[in-house]
């Protein structure tokens, strides 16, 4: 059990190291200015914290943005933080009414824009969250780094569009 615990988190730290480089490498493409405010926050270059909380049947990622005075402490793109719930299931930890070892995939992502000046406002301290993930075990089994490439240019191709 532990081994397949272990290698649903490789796959899912992998899936979000190769999203997050293809964002990287990728938006360029669009702008000339990869940390413009003209971007929403999760699609700009910049150091995250990953946070994963893994429960009995799933996972919930937590994707916030290392605030400047950290920046110095934090020697990768992405830093990932692994906290374990033994015993809760994602739906009931979270309230998302998800079935207990259900099949699921979803997301939430915090953008407020301003409406004058068309710049999207950064997360706000203390948490810096730009968006969450939740999914279920057998979602995360099923990932590559290819389908994280082409899910990163799908997601930029759709907001520059």
């Amino acid at each position: 059990m532990e081994s397949e615990r272990e290698r649903l988190r490789q796959l899912l730290i992998e899936h979000c190291k190769a999203y997050y480089a293809e964002i990287r490498r990728e938006l360029t493409n669009y702008v000339s200015d990869p940390e413009s405010k003209r971007i929403p926050v999760f699609l700009r270059r910049h150091r995250r914290y990953i946070c994963v909380m893994e429960f009995e049947d799933g996972y919930v990622i937590v994707h916030r943005t290392v605030p400047p005075e950290e920046f110095d402490q934090v020697g990768y793109w992405e830093t990932f933080n692994i906290y374990t719930y033994p015993g809760q299931t994602v739906g009931a930890a979270t309230e998302r009414g998800y079935p207990p070892n259900g099949d699921f995939i979803d997301g939430e992502t915090r953008t407020l824009r301003n409406e004058d000046t068309g710049e999207y406002v950064a997360p706000t301290p203390p948490e810096r969250i730009e968006s969450k993930t939740y999914i279920s075990n057998n979602r995360i089994a099923t990932l590559t780094p290819d389908m994280a490439r082409e899910e990163a240019r799908k997601n930029l191709q759709e907001f520059f569009a």
